[in-house]
Formats: structure tokens, sequence, C-alpha cells
């Protein structure tokens, strides 16, 4: 504690405004300690070790305090830089009841509270010394942490406001302002804060921190990598750092080995850290060292048999390497590692066996569209057993479920809407996610059974685009689209530029089809190559017309996305796009897929390059067997 204690000193009496660990009070301003010679020398005392002798100089600096409140607050903060809250919240009560409008100490014990998590008495105090002193803009910007961390969100923003009212340079009331402005998706009003208070503190590692989040919400992989790594400068111990910094490596860069590093010096930090361990494994594993993977979460498992973290990537491992016997057992741990509820149904989990005469399973949705869509190939196993099912399902597939599984009856509706549509299928009796169904109907790879696509377009919507095609001179067609994922799933190392695209866009006599959601300037990008494209906008915006299209093409030329599954789920063409660490549904290696048959994968071969299979793509495009 003295160790930290000393950074703080030193922090302030160089001019930098450092917050404090979390085992501290988020910040402990400068100015309730300058006031007094004993702030010019303390930190030489602490650095020695002399704890006497910096309780002899407290002595002497509260006796040279104006009164016995000056000298509580004194005291109060000194326990607060040593940890100990209760303490300081025992010196701010004394002096409280005979001051007790003395608005520093109702923020001393404000700030006491906070610090051993009694967060509602903390905001109560806060308040106080907010009424007592309404223009202490750090007080008022305190309180606002106070009300983000409940999440009172409005509550937190006036906060923040009025601190910046009163103080334009209130660093605490910028950068909780930014986080709020940055949990609700406004990263780029979020930025202009979170810059402002950089150039007042620009040696605060934690505002570094949050900028780094915020331009990863901005989908500037290279600021918050730079970021972050300006965090470590300033703060090498920092370990949450070391971790993002290390998986921005990992998904944005394609570079394992320095993920790796980082995550290891994060387990040195913190040998108890779930997601530096984890991490590293994912790290081993994208380097293609999968054997060694498998083995470290094995040993983590051993050591860690409570952490469900480990069980589920070394599901991720098993999957990838097509052990779907014990990979989906793993799998099941995807709700407990993320601590996320499954949603609730008012059925007992299916566990495989038969229902009773009558009796129907609800199959409910789960993860994201691709996924739903691809697990749906599970459900003609069920049917052809004759069950009867009850489909729940996002509402942008349910016409096409509806249309490819006819014997099931199929509901769309969303996530968090209420269950009162349940009382029309009386007859459910059990329940089961549509992705924990491959753990029951996937145990091999002989369980995949082959198929020409499980979902199926509208006949007369198909024969309405292939008439559309011809007419715009589509002699040979290809959709296309170059991105996919998100900023968390790893978009950058998934997309393409069109100048990646380039190859497969010059291939002679093939007119390409858009496919890609929200093109923008890419469009003219693409025809600026010289490419002959055709760009049908009403097609993407329903999930049914999308599937009509896709089946009305001779070849779909996609990245890992929606489409893929879309365009392998209906039996198309389909060449997918593989980055060299690919997503586990897609395996490890092989240029095919269990999941779509009709599919053929093509990979990197060095991370990063898109050169061969941009190559290979087109030379299949052009082959004599390919249309």
């Amino acid at each position: 504690m003295l160790r930290k204690a000393l950074d703080h000193w030193r922090d302030l009496i160089t001019g930098r405004h450092v917050a404090p660990a979390p085992a501290l009070m988020p910040e402990v301003r400068a100015d309730a300690y300058q006031s007094s010679p004993w702030f010019d020398h303390g930190w030489r005392l602490l650095a020695a070790g002399n704890r006497a002798g910096i309780e002899a100089l407290l002595a002497s600096a509260a006796a040279e305090s104006r009164d016995a409140a000056e000298r509580a607050c004194l005291n109060a903060g000194w326990l607060l830089m040593c940890g100990d809250a209760r303490a300081a919240e025992a010196q701010a009560d004394v002096a409280l009841k005979t001051c007790p409008d003395f608005s520093r100490l109702h923020l001393q014990r404000a700030r006491a509270l906070r610090m051993r998590g009694a967060r509602r008495a903390a905001l109560a105090a806060f308040q106080r010394a907010t009424t007592l002193t309404p223009a202490d803009a750090q007080a008022w910007a305190e309180q606002g942490d106070e009300h983000l961390a409940a999440r009172e969100l409005e509550e937190a923003r006036d906060c923040y406001e009025l601190a910046l009212a009163h103080a334009s340079d209130c660093v605490t009331a910028r950068a909780g302002l930014a986080r709020l402005l940055r949990e609700a998706g406004a990263a780029e009003a979020a930025l202009v804060h979170i810059q402002h208070a950089l150039s007042i503190s620009p040696q605060d590692p934690a505002l570094h921190f949050e900028s780094a989040l915020i331009h990863s919400r901005c989908d500037d992989a290279a600021g918050s990598i730079a970021a972050y790594e300006r965090a470590l400068e300033l703060k090498p111990d920092y370990a949450a750092a070391c971790i993002n910094v290390g998986l921005m490596y990992l998904a944005h860069r394609g570079n394992p080995q320095r993920a790796q590093l980082y995550f290891e010096r994060a387990i040195e930090l913190n040998p108890h850290s779930v997601a530096a361990r984890a991490n590293r494994g994912l790290a081993l594993e994208e380097q293609g060292r999968a054997d060694a993977a498998l083995d470290y979460y094995e040993q983590l498992i051993a050591a860690f048999p409570s952490e469900d973290e480990y069980r589920w990537n070394r599901g991720m491992a098993l999957l990838a390497g097509g052990d779907y016997a014990r990979g989906w057992d793993d799998y099941e741990k995807r709700n407990a590692r993320a601590g996320t509820v499954p949603r609730a149904f008012p059925y007992p989990e299916w566990g495989g066996g038969q229902l009773r005469t009558g009796g129907a399973l609800l199959i409910y949705a789960e993860q994201g569209l691709g996924d739903e869509i691809m697990f749906a190939s599970c459900v003609p196993d069920l049917l052809a057993r004759g069950m009867h099912c009850v489909m729940e399902c996002d509402t942008r597939v349910a016409a096409l479920f509806a249309r490819s599984f006819p014997s099931a009856r199929v509901h769309g509706a969303a996530r968090d809407g209420d269950r009162n549509w349940l009382a029309a299928y009386p007859e459910i009796e059990a329940q089961i996610a549509i992705a924990s169904l491959p753990r029951l109907l996937r145990r091999s790879a002989a369980d995949f059974r082959p198929h020409c696509g499980y979902l199926q377009a509208d006949p007369l919507q198909v024969a309405q685009w292939q008439r559309r095609l011809a007419g715009d001179g589509a002699a040979v067609s290809a959709g296309i689209t170059w991105r996919g994922g998100t900023a968390k799933t790893r978009r950058d190392l998934r997309s393409l530029t069109v100048s990646d695209l380039a190859p497969i866009l010059r291939t002679p006599g093939v007119t390409f089809v858009n496919l890609q959601r929200d093109a923008g300037e890419a469009l003219l990008e693409i025809s600026a190559c010289g490419a002959r494209l055709l760009n049908y906008a009403d097609a993407l915006d329903d999930l049914s017309e999308t599937a009509a299209l896709l089946k009305a093409l001779d070849a779909v030329v996609t990245v890992d996305n929606t489409v893929a599954h879309l365009a392998g789920a209906l039996g198309c063409n389909t060449l997918i796009l593989l980055p060299l660490s690919a997503d586990w549904r897609w395996r490890r290696a092989g240029d095919s897929s269990p999941w779509y048959p009709a599919a053929r994968l093509f990979r990197q071969q060095k991370p990063g390059l898109w050169t061969d299979v941009a190559g290979a793509v087109a030379q299949t495009l052009q082959a004599p067997d390919t249309p």
C-alpha cells in the first residue's frame, strides 16, 4: 500500500493526474493536500518505508490546519490513500457530528463508502456534498460515476454536464461522459470527450485505456492498439491493458505471436486472471499449435475445474479439429462462461428421448442469424423421426423456415418479447436451444447427412429473379460479398478490400451481383475495376427475397457472413473465402464443409494476404465445370 501511495504522490508532484488502481479510490485530488508543507516531503518518507515519519508529518500538517474539520479531512485523505476505507469513514463521521455542513468531509466520506462497496450510501454522501457546494465540479463528476455504476444513465449524464458547466477541464467528468457515450453506442461523441481529457492529463494511463476502448468502438483498430500501448508505457503493470491489446493483435491484426506475449505478461502481473490464461490458449491455437493449446486447456481445467471459460475454449478447439463427441459437450458452457442466463421457457430441457404421443418440442432461437441458419440443419433429422416441432426463430427467417420445414410450426418472435404466443401451442412438453441440437444429433462426422439444401426458396420468386438477371444481360452471374462479422467477431480478419477482390472481379464473362448490405462507396470502386456489377438493393432487405436471388445465381462468392450460411443452406454453388484463423465451424483445414456440402472453402495461407485466395476463386469461376 505504501508503494501505491508513493506512486500517487510522485504523480501529483510532477503534475500527472493518474487514476489510482481500483483497489484505491478512483481519484484523489491534489488540491486536498498541496496547501501544506508536508506534501513536498511525504513521498521521500514513503520511499524509505518510514511510516512513523509519515505519521509525524501528518500530525504536523494537521496542527497547521485551520480547524478540526480540516484536520479530519486530511486524515481521511491519508487513510484513503493507504486503502483503509473504514478508518477514513470513521474520521469523517466523527468530524461531521460537529461540522455537519463541511462539504469536503462529505466528499471524503463518500469516497470511503464507495471504496468499500456501499454504493447507495456513497451516492447519498456525494449528493450531500454537491448540495452544500454546488460549484464543486469534482464532486458532481464523482457523483456521476456512482450513478453510472448503478446504470442510472440519465442521472449520470446530468451530473457530468453539471461538472463541466462549472469546470470544463474536469477530467473525471470528461472521462465519465466518454464512457457513458461509448456504452450507449455514441463512440464518435465519446472520442471528443476523451481527447479533451487527454489534452489536460496526457500522462493518465486510465484515460488512454478508455481511449482505446472508444477507438475500438469506432472501428479504429490502429488507434485502439496505440492507446493501449501508450497506457502500458505509462503503467507497465496494467494487466487489463495487456489482455485487451493482446486481443486486438489476435482478432484484428492476425498476429497471435505478439498476442501471446501480451497474455503471458498479463499472467505474470495477475496469475489469477481467467481471461489472460484462456486467451493464451487462443493465441496458441491461432499459431497452428492446436495440440499445445489442447494440452494447455487440459492443464487449466485440471487446476481450475470450476472455470467454464477453459472448457468453452477447449470445446472450440475440439470442434475445429472435428472432435464432435467431446466438443459439443464443452459447447454447452457457452452461457455459463459469458455469465448469461439461457432464455427462459416454462418447459423441461429435452435430452433426446421420445415425447408423449401428440407432444411437441420447442426449439428456440439463440446466437446470431448465421448460427440460427446453420443449426437449423438439424431440424430435418427431428422431423424425419416423426417428431412434432415448434420453432421459435428470428422474424427475418420465419417465412423461409416455414416454407422449408412445412411439418413444423414456425413462430417468428423478438428475443426479448413476451411469451404470450406460447398459449397457441399447448402441445409443447419440452424445450431445447437450437444450438444444443448438434450435441444430440451430430456426435461424429458421419452424423452430418449430405443434402442439396435444407432451406427452400420460393420457386416463383426464383423464376422472377432468373428472368430479371437474364433481362439485365447476366449470362453468367455470381453474387459477391466481401465484409463479414463485427468489431467483436473479427471483422478485420474476415473482410476483404475492393483491391483484394480485384482478381475475382476481373473474371471474364461473369456479371457480378452485389450481396453486401451497406456497400456504400465500395460499389463505385468495384465499377472502377472494370467489373460488371448489378445492384439489387431491394433484394437485400428481405431474407426470403435474398434467398430467391441466391438460388437464381450461378455462383455465390462470399466471406464468412450470413450470406455464406444462407447460400450453403440453400445448396447454392458457394465459394467461401476464409482467413488463416477461420471460425471453428469451418474446421482447421480442408476445402469442404460438413454443414454445407455444396460449398467450397478457400483458405488464406498467410494472415492478411488474400492474393492467393482471390486468384484461386477466380480460377474456379473460369473452370469448365463452373458457370
